[in-house]
């Protein structure tokens, strides 16, 4: 262990020492090297576990304002915005939903809902993912909550780890997290972020219904790609139906419980008033509070102190500490640099441009975590859009979808906890995602920019 420990250290020590060290003979100014310096000191400690992620991302603002790349107010920026507001509310929602069984029965109802053949089981499961994904922003809320009946019904048919049939089944709950997400403001810590410094380049910042309008229908048809794209390649031979594991699963849960519908009014009121915003002037991030704090009220007792006690708050400075890796790379110069790099191959037409930044997500991913890649590259990104006179909004979109193409299981948390489980394979993984992201790329000339043009976005 101390060996290991050791390794670690050496790796996440020298190649920051190497890039302070050689970094101006790149051309780099001193900021741009200090900011590389301590920035790939924090990934590789995230890549390499060598500190705790939380510790990790409350250091590097501070390292930041420390070594003077920016003043507190610059850095640490992202905390004065809605977002803290709305990881904290959306926490709040996610618990009540796990523990009062609504986000199962939900799972379940969706699948009875679809059919209880293999294929439509299937379909069910990303409806679940839809009607599920607006109320709990962590990815991992959701991805637990999926492959929970993900695995019930691996048991059900039998299905063996490796198995092309086992492999389609957490496949598909995987796609069912991640093409929901892209579909609501609320949908993931990520998308967030994204879209609050997008919004803090544009005269109207973007709402939940803003964002719900430019991308549900496109995360619908994203899934139904997705989807397909795993069936075919798959190509799982199985008739046998769901019907009896599902139902069993369903009479488990007995009647809905008075908790249940509680949570179920709470999420159609947060629902309507995010839905609102133009009229009321609340912000998500105020709206999920607000509605979060009901459920401490008497007669709701969905949460209590005892379970504030054990929400994971750590979450909170993980994702605003990666946001203000933005912060800091805007203070450094690094958005400038980006920005030099990029315009030069740049025709300044919408399809060029949002294809381009799409594609740096796709490249982003192999070397940055999603909220690591988000918060050091939305904002050049939305620049090179505000140059062109193009929309903020649609460069971090496009971001978004760029950086949802995976080849291999460790791009992404979520995926590689799906691939945990034994019935995924690394050949699955690849032959599916490469294939989807070839398709992505189609839909994303082909949909994605048309519609965005089309209403306005």
């Amino acid at each position: 262990m101390l060996q290991s420990t050791s390794s670690k250290w050496t790796v996440n020590l020298l190649v920051p020492l190497a890039i302070y060290l050689f970094g101006p003979s790149l051309g780099l100014d001193h900021k741009m090297v200090l900011f590389l310096t301590i920035t790939v000191w924090g990934v590789l400690g995230w890549v390499l576990e060598s500190l705790p992620d939380n510790l990790i991302a409350i250091l590097l603002p501070a390292f930041y304002v420390a070594f003077h790349l920016g003043t507190g107010k610059q850095i640490l920026a992202p905390w004065t915005s809605s977002l803290p507001w709305v990881l904290l509310g959306g926490m709040m929602m996610g618990m009540i939903m796990m523990q009062t069984g609504l986000a199962k029965r939900i799972a379940l109802i969706s699948i009875r809902l679809s059919g209880f053949s293999f294929t439509k089981a299937m379909i069910g499961l990303v409806l679940a993912g839809f009607i599920i994904g607006p109320f709990v922003p962590s990815v991992i809320g959701k991805g637990t909550i999926l492959a929970v009946i993900c695995l019930g019904i691996c048991d059900a048919l039998q299905l063996k780890k490796g198995s092309r049939e086992g492999a389609t089944v957490l496949l598909v709950g995987f796609i069912a997290v991640a093409c929901s997400k892209l579909a609501y403001l609320t949908g993931g810590g990520d998308v967030i972020m994204a879209a609050s410094i997008a919004g803090q380049s544009m005269a109207v910042p973007i709402t939940w219904s803003n964002y719900f309008l430019h991308n549900f229908p496109l995360a619908v048809l994203y899934a139904a790609i997705s989807l397909i794209t795993i069936l075919l390649v798959m190509r799982p031979k199985l008739s046998t139906d769901l019907k009896d594991y599902i139902n069993q699963e369903y009479q488990a849960l007995g009647k809905t419980k008075p908790d249940e519908y509680k949570s179920l009014a709470i999420m159609v009121i947060m629902l309507i008033l995010m839905a609102t915003t133009k009229y009321h002037g609340l912000n998500s991030g105020l709206v999920l509070i607000f509605m979060g704090s009901t459920c401490f009220l008497p007669g709701m007792n969905l949460l209590n102190t005892e379970k504030l006690a054990k929400m994971n708050f750590g979450v909170i400075f993980f994702v605003l500490g990666c946001l203000c890796i933005g912060a800091g790379a805007k203070a450094a110069g690094l958005s400038s640099g980006i920005q030099e790099l990029i315009i030069p191959h740049l025709t300044g037409g919408q399809t060029s441009t949002l294809t381009a930044i799409f594609s740096v997500g796709v490249f982003a991913n192999y070397v940055l975590t999603p909220l690591a890649a988000v918060a050091t590259l939305t904002g050049p990104m939305v620049d090179i859009c505000t140059n062109f006179g193009l929309s903020p909004a649609t460069a971090a979109y496009s971001l978004l979808y760029g950086l949802d193409q995976y080849i291999f299981p460790y791009e992404f948390a979520v995926l590689l906890y799906f691939f945990s489980f034994g019935y995924i394979k690394v050949k699955h993984v690849i032959m599916v995602f490469a294939i989807r992201t070839v398709l992505a790329f189609i839909f994303f000339i082909l949909a994605a920019v048309p519609y965005w043009n089309l209403i306005g976005a």
